[in-house]
């Protein structure tokens, strides 16, 4: 555009204003010599050649001449001191000539040298030229003024060291008329072909079909103004900028103010190439398509490039305006539609802004690798930046290097204001109320958009990624490049002043997210989502379907997810809320952090710090209530409170709870069952070092398959205690549960496993210390059961403890013991007893039995052995009680059996004592040895005796009367 603006002044300075106007330069002594130097005035010269000037009074009679000829018209005359300097205007002189009639002359082969400031500025040629002579105020022949001149094949041309630089004018027909006020240039037809060609270090040319010129002078002879019109296809061609149009192109320039006015109409094209060039390589051209273009320019006159030299001129386009409906623009990767379009110059004249405004403005942005277009429209105003062409301009005139700017101009920046709408090209679009700016790198994919206002973001379902929707109050940030794309609403931290009142909604398939604060989401170039929230309060709730869960009181969120499935979540709280529900169980839960740890896993733990402060995990401890209700009418539900609680979601109707302790803090279970409806509450509380629940031993599947074709409500009823609960827990340090039938359990032990179908559990000791797993059992009546072991099983509705000597799969031995308590105060020495088995030990309501070596001992009520109460050894032992007082009604002995009781003492094979009829039978091959208080010793294979009444029937025996004196059996 510059070389256009440089034509017009050229046109407008250095050819026609140089002509035939007066010059303003200062006189010019007379002895300074030369051709071309200002000349005193002299008296009245000779006629030239050829032209015999005829006078009669006032009348004054040309005679036309032939031939060759010669003029030489004097400028502007200047008094200086006491001397007429008179300035040389053009010298004019042709091959030949001759009259044509009516005062017209032909001039053949014409040549006009033109003079500005003394020296040769433009040489004028003709192949022909009609001109009316006359003569000036010297009485020398010249042109008339108000006369046209008409030329063929002429040619303007600057000369060597002109002022006004090179530049060359090519015409057809051209008709020119010289007034006192103006001096006119034309066509002779409208399609008479024009050209203009500039050159120097900028140049540039116009064409087109037929011209109309117009320099307006003032009275003292200056140029003020210059209208040029080209009057159909004028084509303008400059080092940045290329115009062609079907219509009129005018231009009108203020010459004293240096100012001009360049409006061009019809089908107008605009081509504006930039101004860089990468490894040799011209960047891409930008078209523009308009109805009318309006351009705005500037004349400067510039320093001189060294001393001595003369001062140059420039024109500068300093505005540039184009209407259409649409005005288009076109480069590569850039499309923008508008109906109208400002377009403001850099330093060097490239454009650097476009200005669209109108009703509707659409820009949109290709990839040329992917052909991924990006697409942004408001209705307001729309702004296209290209920093290169000023930032990287100023920055390439202080030598920096051009492969060093080009990320600036491979840059794009687009501004809308108002509520702009967006495409950025993968099925994403945005709207932002009250304005965008977008940033582009040319020929990648890298994209940076800020909006401003009330935001909305909607990313469409792809593969496996499901629909993504964002709101927001506060605007939004979006970076997209080849690592992937982030996407931030509202301020940029909690720091910021406006993070209190900025409010977002996320909507990512079934997953909705709502909350205050920061908003962050980042997409990875796999597909995958990933979101970072943060709220200066617990603002934050988290809703899923797929998963159905809720989490509110949350002020840090940190998720992957694709819209089905939450692949990784973080989130914290003082403390969070977790709430969950499906078919038949609902989940509640507090924690101060939340993770999910697998595909259908979470874990609840504490945070070492809310905010800034930080906090001792141990005080804030995860708490976690389940509830589950069947359709038969059966419920158990859990309360748990561990420093890690984890949920695995098991199939869509069941979960599984697994709660850690640690060193500082144990697992605190609260839970109760309920088998049947109407039927009472079962308890249980345990505190252990990690408590599971589990759902079920064998997946309902699996049952299926094993039921061997049974429907799968009569599956589940066989297998009932695989299909129904189980709880787990490890390092237990107290565990009670507690039943108004059937009494209270309590226990400890290194293991616990209590199965809900079987209605019993399992207590085990630590195989590496050895340390006895202990169960305690207070039924009715007061009485009591204490059970050490290896291993202790308990049945809750039987009353049933059976205590195990080993450990599975492991070869250490530890050997059993019970302590029996309560019962009728006649048989408390059986009643209250300890025991110690080699072997297992099974205790019911109605019967305790050892099934191996045993030592039985009486206690007295405090629990300290009981001297004068019962002791016996023997192989096997057996006791049958009173299921519903717990009275020891009949002991049986087999093996070694060694008694030891104040009311009689033996030694046999067999022993039974029926306490009910207060008999001992004795029973030994080799013969039994009994004896009584009294000093009655009996040695026998079969004896029956009365302890009471001392009365005695032996079978096969012998008897012998010793002193009453107590022994020990030996």
């Amino acid at each position: 555009m510059k070389r256009v603006l440089a034509f017009l002044l050229l046109v407008a300075i250095g050819s026609l204003l140089v002509w035939w106007a007066a010059g303003d330069e200062q006189p010019v002594d007379a002895k300074g010599g030369g051709d071309g130097a200002a000349v005193e005035s002299p008296p009245r010269q000779a006629p030239q050649p050829g032209v015999v000037p005829v006078k009669q009074g006032t009348t004054e009679i040309g005679i036309a001449v032939s031939g060759a000829l010669e003029l030489r018209a004097p400028g502007r005359r200047e008094r200086v001191g006491d001397r007429v300097l008179e300035h040389r205007a053009y010298e004019l002189r042709c091959r030949d000539s001759r009259p044509l009639g009516d005062g017209r002359q032909q001039l053949d082969d014409a040549d006009m040298l033109i003079f500005d400031r003394g020296r040769p500025a433009a040489r004028l040629t003709a192949k022909t030229a009609l001109v009316e002579l006359g003569r000036d105020q010297n009485g020398s022949p010249s042109l008339r003024q108000d006369k046209h001149v008409q030329l063929r094949d002429a040619v303007l041309a600057a000369e060597p060291g002109a002022r006004s630089g090179p530049f060359r004018l090519e015409g057809g027909q051209i008709r020119a008329r010289l007034a006192d006020d103006a001096i006119v240039l034309e066509t002779e037809r409208p399609t008479d072909p024009v050209t203009l060609v500039v050159g120097g270090e900028r140049p540039a040319s116009m064409r087109g079909l037929g011209l109309e010129a117009r320099m307006t002078r003032d009275s003292d002879g200056a140029v003020v103004q210059v209208e040029i019109a080209i009057l159909q296809q004028p084509r303008i061609e400059a080092q940045a900028i290329a115009v062609a149009a079907q219509g009129r192109m005018l231009w009108v320039e203020q010459v004293r103010a240096g100012t001009a006015l360049l409006t061009v109409d019809r089908d107008v094209l605009v081509t504006m190439r930039s101004g860089a060039a990468m490894a040799g390589k011209a960047l891409a051209a930008a078209t523009v398509r308009g109805d009318h273009l309006s351009g705005w320019l500037r004349r400067e006159r510039l320093a001189a490039p060294t001393p001595g030299e003369r001062a140059r001129e420039s024109a500068t386009w300093r505005l540039l305006r184009i209407e259409g409906q649409p005005v288009r623009v076109q480069a590569e990767g850039l499309d923008l539609a508008t109906q109208r379009l400002t377009v403001v110059p850099g330093s060097s004249g490239q454009p650097w802004l476009f200005a669209a405004g109108g009703a509707s403005n659409t820009l949109t942005q290709t990839d040329p690798r992917t052909g991924r277009a990006a697409t942004f429209s408001t209705s307001r105003r729309l702004h296209l930046v290209l920093p290169g062409e000023r930032i990287g301009a100023a920055m390439a005139s202080f030598g920096f290097p051009r492969s060093a700017l080009r990320p600036l101009y491979d840059t794009r920046i687009a501004v809308f204001a108002g509520e702009t709408q967006a495409d950025v090209g993968d099925g994403t679009s945005l709207t932002a109320s009250r304005g965008l700016h977008v940033f582009k790198t040319e020929g990648s994919e890298a994209l940076a958009a800020r909006g401003f206002g009330i935001v909305h973001v909607e990313r469409a379902a792809a593969g496996n990624d499901e629909q993504l929707v964002l709101d927001g109050n506060d605007g939004l940030w979006l970076l997209r490049g080849a690592g992937g794309e982030t996407l931030r609403l509202g301020p940029p931290d909690l720091a910021a002043a406006n993070s209190a009142t900025h409010q977002y909604v996320l909507q990512h398939g079934d997953l909705r997210v709502t909350g205050s604060g920061v908003c962050r989401l980042e997409r990875d170039p796999a597909g995958r989502s990933f979101a970072h929230l943060r709220a200066p309060t617990p603002a934050i709730t988290v809703r899923s379907g797929t998963d159905p869960f809720e989490l509110t009181n949350v002020d840090r969120l940190d998720l992957r997810t694709d819209g089905k499935r939450i692949d990784d979540l973080t989130a914290g709280g003082p403390p969070l809320r977790v709430a969950a529900a499906r078919d038949d169980w609902r989940l509640t839960a507090a924690a101060t952090e939340i993770r999910k740890i697998g595909p259908h896993a979470w874990r609840l733990q504490p945070a070492t710090a809310i905010g800034a402060v930080a906090v001792d995990p141990e005080h804030v401890l995860p708490g976690l209530d389940f509830m589950r209700r069947r359709q038969d009418g059966s419920a158990e539900s859990v309360a748990l409170r561990a420093p890690g609680i984890e949920i695995h979601a098991v199939g869509h109707r069941l979960a599984l709870l697994d709660a850690i302790g640690s060193t500082a803090a144990a697992v605190s279970l609260r839970g109760t069952v309920q088998r049947d409806p109407g039927a009472p509450v079962s308890k249980i509380a345990a505190t252990a070092a990690r408590v599971r629940f589990v759902p079920f031993a064998i997946t309902p599947l699996a049952l299926a398959a094993h039921g061997a074709g049974l429907p799968r409500g009569l599956a589940m009823v066989v297998h009932r205690t695989a299909a129904l609960p189980w709880l787990l827990a490890d390092q237990v340090q107290e565990l009670q549960i507690e039943d108004s039938d059937h009494g209270v359990i309590t226990g400890h032990g290194e293991r616990l496993v209590v199965a809900a179908g079987a209605d019993a559990g399992l207590v085990a000791g630590d195989p590496e210390s050895l340390r006895p797993a202990e169960v305690r059992r207070r039924g009715a009546g007061g009485r009591e059961v204490v059970a050490h072991g290896a291993r202790v099983r308990f049945q809750r509705a039987e009353e049933r403890l059976v205590v195990l000597p080993t450990f599975p799969g492991r070869s250490n031995f530890l050997i059993p013991d019970v302590e029996l308590r309560g019962g009728g105060a006649s048989s408390s020495a059986w009643t209250d007893l300890r025991a110690h088995c080699r072997g297992e030990i099974e205790v019911l309501p109605d019967a305790v039995a050892f099934r191996g070596p045993v030592t039985a001992q009486g206690l007295l009520p405090d629990g300290s052995a009981d001297p004068a109460g019962l002791q016996i050894a023997t192989e096997q032992l057996e006791l049958r009680r009173n299921a519903r007082t717990g009275e020891v009604q009949r002991l049986l002995a087999t093996g070694d059996v060694r008694l030891d009781w104040p009311r009689i003492r033996a030694r046999c094979r067999e022993l039974e004592i029926d306490l009910a009829w207060q008999r001992c039978i004795v029973r030994d091959p080799i013969g039994a040895e009994v004896w009584l208080p009294d000093g009655q010793y009996f040695r026998s294979r079969h004896l029956e005796a009365n302890y009471t009444t001392l009365s005695v029937d032996s079978y096969d025996g012998r008897f012998e009367q010793r002193p009453a004196v107590a022994e020990k059996v030996r």
